[in-house]
């Protein structure tokens, strides 16, 4: 209802602009005025037209101004969406620390290489050297959402045994993303994580290709 009475009003105003218009360019002029009527008749359409194309010009501005916000924060959404983003902790996996490095994006994280910051000192907790350079020339890739283990050869003792040290690790990835952390081993001793649960799955998802493939020999032959 409220909008077929702006819709009337809108026709009325449209059909009674002419009418007042011939009206007042009709009225004896209390002041001199240039032109005859007829100049002032064509004037007033010029003139209120050049306001509307102001007006029309000033809404396309903001129209565009708005769809260039709205695209740019589409972008930034998507650019966050797919920015590979990788963490790492430490969990004890049969009486051994294990690094554990996850993808926790939606996009690959690539060419991935670690270095050591901080080695642990502790005693009985060092590191051999050969291993800090196996560390340093690693180069790996994560799927989305994937992960690797890393076993730091470090034994895992008993579950309350007080790990004061810790294992300072530096990532970069991709082209210029990089991400630092420090590990306590106290932490690692907490956390467990099921590797054998994760083999499990990783075979169990290979079955189907195994199974394409004993079709296809059978067939074969």
């Amino acid at each position: 209802m409220k909008k077929i009475s702006i819709i009337i009003v809108g026709i009325i105003v449209i059909l009674a602009f002419p009418i007042l218009l011939n009206y007042l360019i009709l009225q004896p002029a209390h002041f001199p005025v240039v032109g005859e009527p007829v100049n002032w008749l064509m004037f007033w359409p010029t003139y209120i037209g050049a306001f509307a194309s102001i007006g029309m010009i000033l809404f396309t501005y903001k129209t565009l101004k708005h769809n260039k916000e709205q695209l740019n924060e589409i972008k930034r959404q998507w650019e966050e969406e797919h920015k590979p983003e990788i963490v790492a902790y430490l969990v004890g996996h049969n009486n051994y620390f294990y690094l554990c490095v996850k993808n926790i994006s939606k996009s690959s994280a690539k060419n991935i290489k670690i270095y050591i910051t901080h080695e642990p000192i502790e005693t009985g907790i060092g590191f051999r050297n050969e291993f800090v350079d196996k560390i340093n020339k690693m180069n790996f890739s994560l799927e989305p959402l994937g992960r690797r283990y890393i076993n730091l050869n470090i034994v895992y003792l008993q579950h309350n045994k007080e790990y004061r040290d810790y294992i300072g690790l530096k990532f970069t990835y991709d082209t210029n993303n990089e991400y630092s952390v420090d590990l306590p081993f106290s932490d690692g001793s907490i956390i467990e994580d099921s590797l054998d649960e994760h083999k499990i799955h990783s075979a169990v998802e290979k079955i189907p290709t195994e199974l394409n493939k004993i079709a296809n020999n059978i067939h074969k032959k």
